[in-house]
């Protein structure tokens, strides 16, 4: 066997390693993208659950929002505030998912999910007062999903 043919050899085996090393590091992003993703979801599930202990669980809260909701015109400026602030935070969750959906991280179901409680609350004529006097809060590409989700919401009431 001459030199060149043990530098043959030896590329071959060079480019099987790089092909094996190249195969085992998409497997790795492939698996550490489930892994994000599947965090992602767990983390939204656990911000948007403990948004809704904090109702559940102090029912001075849970009144005032059932208030904001049916259209009660009563709440004073504690009140106002203390629902702004909860609506706000939820829609604070829903835009870190819009985020990460928008980078690929959330999955296409889990979006889908979230988009119908979104919905949700661009048909509440209460979210949708705050949300005229606060849209700045948010980034522009959120702002400009919700504000369309809210003109649809507002469209739908205009026709019926």
């Amino acid at each position: 066997m001459n030199w060149e043919a043990i530098g043959a050899i030896g590329e071959i085996l060079g480019a099987v390693g790089v092909i094996l090393t190249v195969g085992y590091l998409a497997l790795q992003v492939r698996q550490n993208t489930k892994i994000v993703r599947s965090a992602s979801y767990l983390d939204v599930a656990t911000q948007v659950k403990d948004i809704f202990m904090s109702v559940s669980t102090n029912k001075e809260l849970a009144d005032l929002i059932t208030q904001a909701l049916m259209g009660s015109e009563v709440l004073d400026r504690s009140g106002t505030m203390r629902v702004n602030n909860y609506f706000l935070s939820l829609l604070g969750i829903f835009e870190s998912s819009y985020q990460a959906f928008q980078e690929g991280i959330v999955s296409v179901e889990h979006w889908e999910g979230i988009e119908k409680s979104l919905r949700q609350l661009a048909h509440s004529p209460y979210v949708q007062n705050m949300w005229d006097l606060l849209p700045y809060t948010f980034t522009a590409g959120f702002r400009n999903h919700f504000q369309n989700l809210i003109d649809d919401a507002r469209a739908k009431k205009d026709s019926v």
